[in-house]
């Protein structure tokens, strides 16, 4: 068990609650102060660890304990993060080995933590406890999956801050779940929130209309996130959990008003708030995760340093009484029936990073507006990078990356590569109404395809696809060096049919597809040149693998500038297939089943 989660669970023997949280903060603060995070890849964590634990006392002064573990939650999970790169990025450098070994001793540990979490007896604890515990044990294992991901696409000790974190966020979990926090009040009935959820991510799809989704960009991003983990959250039946989040989730919908409370209301919410705060924690039945919003209301307007609120301030105050208590009140009511559909013909799936202020969330936001416009016909899902099994069959190693029935339509460079890094692309820049009204065009016209049965069509004209070929209309020149240390260049090809496959070592479909490359070369001989290029590859593994397979192919490590002629490489396998004139014919990503008989019919019509 890693040091956070021993230490969290000896610090839950004090006398009560209140206790247990100071001498947690007092812990944390004690252990960065001695050893404060020196990484330069983190300038300004000491300090937002530091405030959060700053805010977190003073919450805890005042009384207000939901708060307080909020800003203790955001803590646990930075430091022990931080604390997981500089204890072990030295030891794994560059080696996935190594991360692996240190992923799956994590992995063993969260997973039976996780099955333990499922099994707590909260009849005895506050409602609002219990869904401060939820919503950090549902952060876990999307994290670490999200870790693993990383190392496997970047480099391997960049994956140790999220295993860190999904450790912290496990041992906040358990801190929480031990509290000595006794209900004081008869409890509500949990129940699924999924009807909730479900509408307001159709007002949210609404509302995602320019010019305030670009003006509003990083707002949609925190809605849609939270709506999604709120689902999650509910398909665990982790209820208190998913409940705290559908109410953040509206929280974040009414900030999309701008519009400031004038002087008599701005009394009136400051009168509001502090009784209702009072009758929550007076009433005959458990409202302690309404408490949670008021408590965070009540402090918005009354600092402890004295300042006076701010414009966002009065905002948000009057999103929790006008908003957030409505919505609070009909939640702990019978469920109203969900809307179902049947006769599902299509499936598009995003696959995203889990928690995440990214371009993800847009194109969340769009495909699901635009799958609404066929009900009963597209369902949206959303896997998580790291854990979509989808993904890995197609080699996507960056994020966002859209799927409909298994052709992969939309590729994380049409978007403008990776995170908040935007370059070129089809969707390039991202926060632009005419791309991103292009973007929803694309998947209107990918989706008719398909539901008009022309599966073979949407292969061949899918998003990715037509972006490359209209980046790349022919063989681009470059100079590499082979494994045997001669000179690789485009020319060398002239004349011939060409066909240039990307690769990684740590990509499983891409062996299967380097095996049937060597056969596809004693078919077609001198006729054909087949070039092996890897990425992200260490030189010794791809030796290994050259050697292994003993296939008559030209084998070269790719360097960025020819990854950047080819329009850079987001996925792996993809596949490259130019004419004798050097002319584009096909790009295909991805190890799709019939990907083989494909190439081979290309490939016999332009040999004949």
């Amino acid at each position: 068990m890693s040091t956070f989660l021993i230490v969290s669970a000896q610090t839950v023997r004090a006398q009560d609650a209140s206790s247990q949280i100071k001498a947690e903060i007092d812990r944390l603060q004690e252990s960065l102060k001695s050893k404060p995070i020196s990484n330069p890849d983190f300038p300004d964590i000491n300090s937002a660890i530091g405030n959060a634990l700053k805010d977190s006392n003073a919450a805890l002064a005042a009384g207000h304990l939901y708060v307080s573990l909020e800003g203790l939650g955001q803590a646990e999970d930075f430091l022990p993060g931080a604390r997981s790169v500089e204890e072990k990025a030295e030891a794994i450098k560059d080696s996935l080995p190594a991360f692996e070994s240190e992923w799956e001793k994590a992995s063993v540990q969260l997973t039976a933590l996780d099955k333990s979490a499922r099994q707590i007896d909260w009849s005895h604890a506050p409602a609002g406890v219990r869904a401060i515990a939820e919503a950090a044990q549902g952060r876990t294992l999307p994290l670490l999956e999200g870790g693993r991901g990383f190392a496997s696409a970047t480099k391997p000790k960049d994956g140790l801050f999220y295993m860190g974190e999904a450790q912290g966020e496990a041992g906040f979990a358990l801190f929480v779940s031990r509290l000595n926090f006794r209900r004081k009040a008869t409890p509500i009935s949990l129940r699924s929130v999924l009807p909730e959820l479900l509408a307001l991510q159709q007002k949210t799809n609404a509302a995602f209309q320019p010019p305030r989704s670009i003006d509003m960009h990083l707002r949609f991003i925190a809605l849609n996130s939270t709506i999604k983990f709120a689902r999650e959250l509910d398909s665990s039946r982790s209820y208190a959990g998913a409940l705290y989040q559908y109410l953040e989730a509206v929280r974040h919908y009414g900030m999309l008003n701008p519009a400031v409370p004038d002087a008599a209301r701005q009394a009136a919410l400051r009168t509001a708030v502090a009784d209702e705060l009072k009758k929550a924690d007076a009433a005959r039945q458990d409202n302690s995760i309404a408490e949670i919003f008021l408590e965070r209301a009540y402090g918005w307007l009354n600092h402890a340093d004295g300042a006076a609120p701010s414009d966002n301030d009065w905002r948000a105050a009057r999103v929790i009484v006008d908003e957030v208590l409505p919505a609070y009140e009909a939640a702990i009511k019978p469920a109203a029936r969900a809307q179902q559909f049947a006769g599902r013909t299509a499936t598009l799936t995003l696959v995203r990073w889990p928690y995440t202020r990214n371009i993800s969330d847009p194109a969340s936001l769009l495909a699901q507006e635009v799958a609404a416009k066929y009900p009963g016909q597209v369902t949206f899902v959303s896997e998580n990078f790291g854990d979509s099994k989808l993904a890995d069959r197609f080699g996507v190693k960056r994020y966002p990356a859209i799927f409909l029935d298994e052709v992969l339509i939309a590729a994380p460079r049409d978007f403008g590569y990776f995170g908040e890094k935007e370059g070129t692309g089809r969707y390039a820049p991202w926060r632009n109404a005419e791309n991103q009204a292009r973007f929803k065009n694309d998947l209107v016209r990918m989706i008719d395809l398909i539901l008009a049965g022309k599966k073979d069509v949407v292969r061949g004209e899918h998003a990715g696809t037509s972006t490359s070929l209209a980046t790349i209309n022919s063989l681009p020149k470059f100079t590499l060096t082979d494994l045997s240390g001669k000179p690789l260049t485009a020319e060398q090809a002239a004349g011939r049919v060409v066909l240039v496959e990307f690769w990684a070592t740590w990509c499983p479909p891409c062996r299967s597809t380097l095996e049937w490359l060597g056969t596809l070369k004693k078919k077609y001989g001198d006729n054909v040149a087949i070039l092996a290029l890897a990425v992200e590859s260490p030189e010794d593994k791809v030796r290994e693998t050259a050697a292994a397979l003993n296939s008559d192919l030209s084998w070269a490590i790719t360097d960025a500038a020819t990854a950047q002629a080819f329009g850079d490489i987001t996925a792996v396998p993809t596949m490259f297939l130019f004419d004798r004139s050097g002319k584009t014919v096909s790009v295909m990503y991805g190890a799709p089943p019939d990907l083989h008989q494909q190439a081979e019919k290309k490939l016999d019509e332009l040999i004949k």
